[in-house]
This record gives C-alpha cells, sequence and structure tokens, in this order.
C-alpha cells in the first residue's frame, strides 16, 4: 500500500519546505556538490537536488517498485530540468549501500 507516499508528495507545505531547504543546502555546498536521498520513493526530493544544482545524486529506495518509479520519473524529467546533473537510482537498503556507489564528489 502506497497511501502514505501518496500522501506525502501532495502534501505542499512539507514539500515546499524540503525545496527552500534544499535550494539553500545546494547552493551552499558549492560546485560539484553530492546529494544522498534516503528512502527516495518517486525521486521527487532526487530532482529537486538536481535541479538546485548537485552535481550528484544518489538517491536509495529500498522499495523495488518505487526505485523503479523514481528511474522513470527521474529519466522523464532530465532533459528540461536537470540535464547537466547525475541522479543514480539504488533500489536497496541503505544499510547496504556500499561507498563504492557513492559519489566521488563531497
Amino acid at each position: 500500500d502506497y497511501h502514505d507516499h501518496y500522501v506525502m508528495l501532495n502534501d505542499f507545505d512539507r514539500n515546499s519546505y524540503y525545496q527552500r531547504a534544499l535550494e539553500k543546502a545546494v547552493s551552499a555546498c558549492g560546485t560539484d556538490c553530492s546529494v544522498l536521498d534516503v528512502g527516495a520513493g518517486s525521486g521527487l526530493l532526487s530532482m529537486m537536488a538536481a535541479k538546485f544544482g548537485a552535481q550528484h545524486v544518489l538517491a536509495i529506495e529500498a522499495n523495488p517498485n518505487l526505485a523503479s518509479l523514481a528511474e522513470q520519473n527521474i529519466r522523464r524529467n532530465r532533459p528540461t530540468l536537470f540535464p547537466k546533473s547525475n541522479v543514480t537510482v539504488v533500489a536497496a537498503l541503505s544499510s547496504a549501500v556500499t561507498i563504492d556507489q557513492m559519489p566521488s564528489a563531497r
């Protein structure tokens, strides 16, 4: 059941807060910024980070169906919203992700 996920996607105040926070954090990070999104779900926050200039985003999602959805969303939105960012989706528990799967930037 994905009810909780749909509720979060439609929570305008929550998403606006994350949008402002990501914009501030990514711009403060500077060039070659990396973002780790644990529990990426549909990829919304990963795409926000990439849109604000994160060069590398690692989106980790344990649910393979949601990870597939994130990949689709990212592929569809990359050309117009973040063509220069590298967003990688990993379908795994965050505890199973190794350092070699992380972007090499900061």
